[in-house]
């Protein structure tokens, strides 16, 4: 697995991660998304942590139009919901297709805990 960080603008980075592929090309292209988004998806509240105070956009999407603190609710990672509120994130944020929000999201997936923080913090 090879991990690319490329810059995309002065305040843009973009995580690339590639595997080897069975036959075909080299490496397949696996994902693509911010480097906040990687990090709250795999738990690193550190890495979280020191994006944000670096000034990382807390309410950016991914390609789809997803949140961090959508990704976070979904997979119920109580901890990672509580820093990216007291950072700002939006409770309510939607994706691009208007799915769903990160309170409806946790419900869905019965993380009671979350969402009683979301709802708690204007989420519905």
């Amino acid at each position: 697995m090879v991990r690319i960080l490329a810059p995309i603008s002065n305040w843009k980075i973009l995580c690339h991660e590639r595997r080897k592929a069975v036959d075909g090309p080299l490496y397949v292209n696996v994902a693509h998304q911010p480097p906040l988004h990687a990090a709250v998806v795999k738990d690193h509240v550190n890495t979280v942590s020191a994006l944000l105070e670096c000034g990382v956009n807390v309410n950016q999407t991914d390609a789809e139009g997803h949140s961090a603190i959508s990704a976070a609710a979904k997979l119920g990672y109580y901890e990672m919901c509580q820093m990216l509120i007291m950072h700002g994130a939006n409770v309510n944020s939607r994706s691009h297709r208007q799915g769903p929000t990160p309170y409806q999201k946790a419900k869905k997936y019965k993380h009671h805990q979350v969402a009683e923080l979301l709802y708690e913090f204007g989420g519905r």
